[in-house]
């Protein structure tokens, strides 16, 4: 795994938390965006265990 490769998962990410975030908002629905973010972090831990 490179740097550029976690830096495109975590932009990924981020890009992914923010629809998330405004989806919350449009619809009130607080479920998704906690399980998006549980998703990710574990995306992220299987990526790069040493950025855990």
């Amino acid at each position: 795994v490179t740097p550029e490769d976690v830096q495109a998962v975590f932009v990924a990410i981020t890009a992914h938390r923010l629809t998330l975030s405004s989806h919350q908002l449009a619809q009130g629905q607080q479920t998704h965006a906690l399980d998006g973010e549980k998703l990710s972090q574990k995306l992220l831990d299987s990526i790069d265990p040493l950025a855990a």
